[in-house]
């Protein structure tokens, strides 16, 4: 049976024809269907605190319907206290991107200090494990702007999202671009003793100073590391979530040590809340969010299955994504599309009354298919745009064998 379902009608206001933007999915609605996830090694042999190696893995998911070329990447960073968590904390973030139209990629980075549990040795320690997973995440975002035509991304959309520590690491990632500003302690520092071994804290790796503009970033449960990192360089637009119930986290209008577990605070640098720092945002143009909750049910996790305000929270962040992207398909030089999506699954054909007297069948390239044929069994899956050759008006079609 055939299911045609109206998934978004939203005018482009705008007569501005871009070639850089994305037209896959509507970024809102989920409009896809994800299967299982893929993986890929972004970086290998990456030197951990104690000398040991581990590769940098990928944690992949896209709509099995979205065959386009140009999709949004969105990286997403775990939290963990930079010593535990996995890239599937994030499975339910990145599936609910990739129903939207994005490539959604939960990364692993380099954990561990020397310390006990969320404790590090000294602060030096705290700051290398931070910049080792900053660096870790540029890596990645390298890694798929080189392979950007293998995933079908478009590297001008690109998205970070970071829960708790992951949050340092995606804003990290983004505003630390020059040499100059990497911290002092990842030089290399004096050895130090971990179970009667001495290990040697050697210069880490040098700072990614040719990373792609990063679009935004969102942020749950999480501050910013060296706030001076704002006035340096580029900086994305921030939206950030936060719980005032939060037992751990920098309370957002104060500047403290970042880890607020008993007997961590000595050990830990100094961190400031993105509300603490609004008007340097301002200042600087950063355009920023602040979305605080108040509840008791993981008060610190803010994403499934747990926190009561999850789905608010997805909404209000593809919302925000979706403010930076114009989607819009070249058709010529003086047409542009509305965005409205018309999804057909199965039979693929549609009835005489849902479609305009005389149209035109248009790919997501532009290139013209057939004319005033009702028929959609011979096409693949895939995004397509009919046009009213009397109106000039425009929809859009996602077609699912």
């Amino acid at each position: 049976m055939m299911r045609v379902a109206i998934i978004l009608l939203i005018a482009v206001s705008t007569s501005k024809i871009s070639f850089s933007q994305s037209c896959c999915g509507d970024h809102l609605n989920e409009i896809f269907s994800v299967g299982t996830f893929n993986e890929a090694t972004y970086a290998q042999g990456l030197i951990k605190f104690d000398q040991s190696l581990v590769d940098g893995k990928a944690r992949i998911w896209v709509g099995q319907e979205n065959t386009c070329s140009d999709k949004p990447l969105l990286l997403l960073i775990h939290g963990g206290g930079f010593t535990g968590g996995t890239p599937n904390l994030m499975d339910s973030l990145a599936v609910s991107f990739a129903k939207k139209g994005y490539l959604s990629a939960s990364i692993s980075y380099r954990l561990g200090w020397v310390g006990e549990g969320y404790c590090s040795f000294d602060t030096t320690e705290a700051i290398r494990a931070w910049y080792r997973s900053v660096h870790d995440c540029q890596s990645a975002i390298d890694y798929f702007k080189l392979n950007h035509e293998t995933f079908g991304i478009d590297t001008n959309l690109i998205f970070l999202a970071g829960w708790s520590a992951g949050g340092y690491v995606a804003l990290g990632a983004a505003m630390l671009d020059q040499e100059f500003e990497k911290p002092l302690q990842c030089f290399e520092q004096s050895p130090i003793t971990l179970n009667s071994n001495e290990l040697s804290r050697p210069d880490l790796a040098n700072v990614h100073t040719d990373i792609p503009e990063i679009k935004a970033i969102a942020t749950f449960s999480s501050s910013i590391l060296f706030p001076e990192l704002l006035n340096q360089g580029t900086n994305p637009d921030i939206i950030a979530f936060n719980n005032d119930q939060d037992p751990y986290l920098v309370p957002i209008t104060e500047c403290s040590s970042w880890w607020q577990i008993d007997n961590c605070g000595s050990n830990y640098p100094v961190s400031c809340g993105i509300e603490n720092l609004s008007e340097q945002l301002n200042n600087f143009g950063i355009d920023h969010q602040i979305q605080i909750f108040s509840s008791e049910t993981c008060p610190h996790n803010l994403h499934e299955p747990c926190f009561p305000f999850w789905q608010q929270e997805v909404e209000l962040m593809a919302e925000f994504f979706n403010q930076r992207m114009v989607c819009e398909i070249p058709l010529s030089n003086n047409e542009y599309y509305e965005k409205e999506v018309i999804l057909i699954d199965n039979a693929l054909n549609m009835t005489y009354s849902q479609m305009p007297k005389t149209f035109i069948v248009i790919n997501g390239q532009g290139a013209l298919i057939h004319e005033n044929k009702h028929d959609f069994s011979g096409l693949s899956s895939g995004l397509y745009f009919i046009k009213d050759t009397e109106t000039g008006s425009i929809q859009r079609v996602l077609i699912r064998q």
